[in-house]
């Protein structure tokens, strides 16, 4: 008598059992990766935590992919794990931005290309990691050395959502850190803030203010 499938459905082992395990499999490691990862950031061996996190995001994205998954929240809700992807994929976003190499950078840009292939950033509910991803994208090409084409990026969607206060910020932020001696420009942060400033309906204009004040005191 053949192996009876786990399905429940009396017959022999069939092929949507094998998958269904090897799925099982995956996600098993993908928690095993995402608790060690974890547990190596809190101990600050961030290459370590790299080395696993990069594989991990890999296998949700290709878990993604084969069940068209098509935003972060709907993975949570999907698959009970260890953490939400929710946490961890932003602690992978840090790593790699917090890289001074560039192999790093473009990862980086790799990510943001694989969020929007895989998820609807297009629909309201996901404005969120619409903006972060596009955020990430400018700042990473400005790093890289393209500031026009990181430029582009903000002021195009600045021209679809003018009080989008966290693009006005990432491009002052740019010119407004002293250890990058070659784009620091105080008075070009001040030209972008003020600019913001300006613009009615401005959502958390705090931010703005925060770095005026800032700009003020040096």
């Amino acid at each position: 008598m053949g192996v009876q499938s786990s399905c429940g459905s009396g017959k022999k082992y069939k092929k949507c059992c094998i998958n269904k395990n090897e799925e099982i499999q995956q996600l098993n490691l993908i928690d095993e990766f995402i608790c060690k990862a974890e547990w190596y950031l809190k101990q600050g061996e961030v290459k370590k935590a790299y080395r696993l996190l990069r594989p991990t995001w890999f296998d949700v994205k290709e878990i993604c992919q084969r069940n068209n998954i098509k935003s972060i929240d709907e993975y949570d809700e999907k698959y009970t794990s260890y953490d939400s992807l929710l946490n961890w994929i932003q602690d992978y976003e840090e790593i790699l931005a917090n890289s001074e190499e560039e192999d790093k950078l473009y990862q980086r840009l790799e990510l943001c290309d694989d969020m929007e292939e895989i998820f609807n950033l297009d629909d309201e509910t996901q404005i969120y990691w619409k903006e972060k991803v596009m955020r990430d994208r400018a700042n990473t090409e400005f790093r890289l050395g393209n500031k026009e084409k990181a430029t582009e990026i903000i002021e195009n969607y600045l021209k679809v959502k003018p009080e989008w206060v966290w693009g006005y910020v990432e491009m002052a932020d740019w010119y407004n850190d002293r250890h990058d001696l070659q784009n620091y420009d105080i008075e070009k942060a001040k030209e972008i803030l003020l600019r913001a400033e300006k613009i009615e309906n401005m959502e958390d204009k705090e931010a703005i203010y925060e770095r005026l004040d800032y700009i003020s005191e040096k």
